[in-house]
């Protein structure tokens, strides 16, 4: 289930649909980078957004990792609202996380028809 991020649709789902695993749209996570980041970055934004997204999409844990921690080095503008507001949740937007729940699911049909 993917949705914006909602605090009260976020417990709500944890309430009712304990098995269900909840996302966060990645439509919504680009539009708070925008609106918390682009003026800290200014002409560094869309080179930020480009590597944030490579580090997004990767497909294993230990990729993702060294992408976040490079991204987080080149761009120490960023580190407070990343580690406060988007670390804690990563396992609802990572995409190594999306594609191992899935697999997990076996519903690897839908994985491999995704974009990432």
């Amino acid at each position: 289930l993917y949705s914006d991020a909602d605090p009260t649709l976020i417990s709500a789902i944890k309430t009712n649909y304990p098995e269900t695993h909840h996302f966060h749209c990645i439509f919504h996570i680009d539009l708070n980078l925008k609106k918390n980041l682009k003026g800290k970055l200014r002409n560094q934004f869309e080179l930020f957004r480009a590597k944030f997204l490579e580090m997004r999409n990767s497909l294993c844990h230990k990729t993702f990792k060294i992408k976040w921690n490079t991204l987080i080095d080149e761009f120490s503008a960023c580190e407070q609202y990343l580690t406060r507001a988007l670390y804690p949740c990563k396992s609802s937007w990572a995409c190594y996380i999306c594609y191992q729940s899935e697999f997990h699911s076996g519903n690897s049909k839908y994985t491999m028809g995704r974009v990432y």
